[in-house]
């Protein structure tokens, strides 16, 4: 069975640190042995404390390991076997249990929580003591003055005789000699602790008394701003009919603290601006937390004349389909019977046709090529069935016919020998033209033409494509297809192979690739939420903390910009 354990640290009443862990186990062990399957550490926990095993109808059975351990049920009372249902607790020590609705492909899921001391109890360990400045020996006046005048020879007279007096002078003495290190707050993030950086302050403070200016940082990071500041210096901006003016760059990358905090991840970091959006026509209104996050858009593709371009589309809009022009089922393909392949009867699996690409965030593109030509060949002559056309254009696809049937009339010294039956009346009027060269060009195109038509209307092109029927001769309409559903989103896929693909995408029970087999923002909802969502919201599952940065970047791309 499958376990998911998820812990979380108290901070205080509205949030708390999530860990996640997932267990493969038929009994839960849980106690303070560190051979358990759940560790357990604080007073009042035994090293075999407590089994978990499966109970009936989704519940859990938890049952006292040994004789000293004790089980809390709700109602407060020490039991030694307890059966748990879905919303029900028992605590183990300072541990809270809650068994809740478990995910797709997990059997149980259990949220564990650890109450922290209340500050009543720290404070009768600890009590405070009234104390003067007076009992400590300390002068107040005396004191005062000899910090002020200290901390301004540090400060002011220090660093301009450190400017403007001799500096070889000054070097050499070995107090003087690292006097920079007076005015340094905290030391470099590792980033920034580098040959050329880390050595020379003057590559990020290139003023002196002055903060760090944008210039310095794009003299190594090369990035497009987030909104348009009316100076012009971005393209690529975005909203540049707003009044937002950019900030600074040391405003979220800070440096010289500890813990350093170079690229910021929280919330507020986003909603500090965004919960103040007014709502207009092309926009939503303000968001201040993921629970009031609106729905999602799709990028899809639409065809306007002989151009394709991208137009964003809201996710509930009625009757959403996808205009690829590929004729495909994944219900078919899926079905737990299997499919015929060349080597007999074949399951397949998402895994067969889809694979993340090497950074694991977006999935590799489909090929003919690859995925496709073991069950689908473009084979076109009975008599060769190895022999297999380009999978291209159609002016490709005929002139390796033409080439193949030339080939053929040349290798044979004609059509009467060929090992295909040419006996057929021509379709030209009149007799064929001497000249051997003439003939085996008409006799190849013919051939070439009807093995074309053959392959386009009876054979693999409408098989998966679909056909353009308004001309003299048909037509396969050309495959386009989305590389990014959503572009301004970042989305890890190798982050969530924990759990199943069906609970996202709903495969198996579609019949049309025009199907929006995308998930919404309800299916994300239902393992994620926001650090400032409401207890309501939380409490519905288990959910994951995710703030606005682990879907979004705050500096835009060109990608980003042309989507919005």
């Amino acid at each position: 069975m499958r376990w998911l354990i998820r812990k979380t640290e108290s901070l205080s009443a509205n949030q708390g640190v999530l860990q996640d862990s997932v267990i493969v186990s038929d009994k839960l062990t849980i106690g303070a042995d560190t051979k358990a399957d759940l560790v357990l550490v604080g007073s009042g926990i035994e090293a075999k404390h407590v089994v978990l095993s499966q109970g009936a109808k989704g519940t859990v059975i938890a049952k006292a390991d040994t004789a000293k351990a004790q089980l809390l049920a709700d109602d407060g009372k020490s039991v030694t076997k307890l059966t748990l249902s879905e919303g029900q607790q028992m605590k183990v020590g300072q541990y809270t249990f809650t068994l809740t609705k478990a995910p797709a492909g997990i059997d149980y899921a259990l949220s564990i929580t650890r109450s922290n001391e209340s500050s009543s109890d720290v404070s009768s360990k600890f009590p405070l003591v009234a104390m003067t400045l007076s009992d400590t020996g300390f002068s107040l006046r005396r004191w005062s003055w000899s910090w002020m005048l200290l901390a301004l020879f540090i400060g002011i007279i220090l660093p301009l005789l450190w400017i403007f007096g001799p500096q070889d002078t000054l070097k050499s003495v070995p107090v003087l000699s690292s006097a920079d290190t007076l005015w340094n707050p905290g030391p470099l993030a590792k980033v920034h602790h580098v040959q050329g950086i880390a050595d020379n302050c003057q590559v990020c403070h290139s003023e002196l008394f002055s903060p760090v200016k944008d210039s310095d940082c794009q003299n190594c990071h090369k990035v497009d701003m987030h909104l348009d500041d009316k100076t012009g210096t971005s393209e690529l901006a975005v909203h540049s009919d707003t009044d937002f003016t950019e900030g600074r760059c040391a405003t979220c990358h800070i440096e010289h603290k500890e813990p350093a905090v170079v690229i910021r991840d929280d919330e507020p970091m986003c909603t500090s601006c965004h919960q103040d959006i007014e709502a207009d026509e092309a926009k939503e209104s303000g968001i201040a937390k993921f629970e009031l996050h609106p729905q999602f858009k799709l990028s899809m593709l639409e065809q306007l004349g002989k151009n394709w371009q991208v137009k964003r589309k809201d996710f509930d809009t009625k009757g959403l389909q996808e205009s690829s022009n590929l004729a495909f089922s994944h219900k078919l393909h899926l079905d737990p019977k299997g499919i015929d392949g060349p080597d007999g009867r074949t399951q397949l699996e998402c895994n067969s046709c889809h694979s993340p690409e090497q950074n694991g965030l977006l999935i590799k593109p489909i090929t003919m090529e690859e995925h496709c030509s073991d069950c689908h060949t473009l084979s076109f002559e009975p008599t060769e069935l190895e022999r297999v056309v380009p999978h291209a254009n159609l002016t490709t696809v005929q002139q390796s016919l033409e080439e193949y049937y030339s080939r053929l009339y040349a290798v044979q010294n004609g059509p009467l020998k060929s090992k295909v039956d040419l006996t057929r009346p021509a379709k030209r009027p009149g007799k064929p033209k001497p000249d051997f060269y003439s003939s085996m060009k008409e006799w190849a195109d013919d051939k070439a033409r009807d093995a074309l038509d053959e392959l386009v209307k009876n054979k693999a092109c409408s098989t998966c494509h679909t056909l353009d029927e308004t001309g003299s001769i048909p037509s396969v309409k050309p495959v386009k297809i989305i590389n990014s559903w959503y572009p301004k989103s970042r989305f890890d896929h190798s982050s969530h192979e924990v759990f199943e693909c069906e609970s996202c995408h709903r495969a198996s029970e579609s019949k049309l690739s025009s199907d929006i087999l995308i998930p919404d923002i309800k299916n994300c909802r239902s393992c994620h939420a926001g650090a400032a969502d409401s207890h309501d919201f939380l409490d519905q599952e288990i959910k994951t903390i995710s703030s606005c940065m682990s879907c979004h970047q705050y500096h835009q791309t060109k990608r980003d910009a042309l989507y919005e």
